[in-house]
């Protein structure tokens, strides 16, 4: 688990775990993200509250889909079921069940993966974002 714990929830998840703890690492902020994304076989962002999942961006860069659940900002950084996969708000069964699914599937994740790298090339080149920011100001600017 890589990233803040703002709700200080890491304890309960090691005590549900059991045995399967001992295999589970707890990392926290990192400025180093690539070396755990370049670990991973997707990523999943189950939050509830998210500005822009960069994160998820950041993923797709580098081939690897996404789960995360359906809010604004997480369903603009993944196209459900064509470079990650949304799950319902605080459905944790279905998260679960979603998790398990990529989790079994290589060919799913070398799909979704492939997509979500095709997508950020796509709409989310710099030069892109640069200039949707350089014509944002000018439209707001008298």
């Amino acid at each position: 688990v890589v990233g803040p714990d703002e709700e200080k929830i890491w304890p309960n998840i090691v005590n549900k775990l059991g045995d399967c703890a001992k295999r589970c690492k707890y990392v926290g902020f990192t400025v180093n993200m690539e070396k755990y994304m370049a670990a991973s076989d997707f990523i999943c962002l189950p939050s509830i509250r998210e500005g822009f999942g960069m994160v998820i961006i950041e993923a797709a860069a580098t081939g690897i889909p996404a789960i995360g659940y359906d809010i604004y900002g997480v369903s603009n950084a993944i196209d459900n079921g064509v470079s990650g996969l949304l799950v319902e708000k605080k459905n944790i069964k279905k998260l679960t069940e979603t998790i398990s699914l990529l989790a079994d599937s290589s060919d799913q994740r070398k799909k979704l993966g492939n997509a979500a790298l095709a997508r950020v090339r796509e709409k989310f080149d710099q030069k892109i974002v640069i200039q949707g920011y350089i014509d944002f100001i000018k439209k707001i600017l008298p």
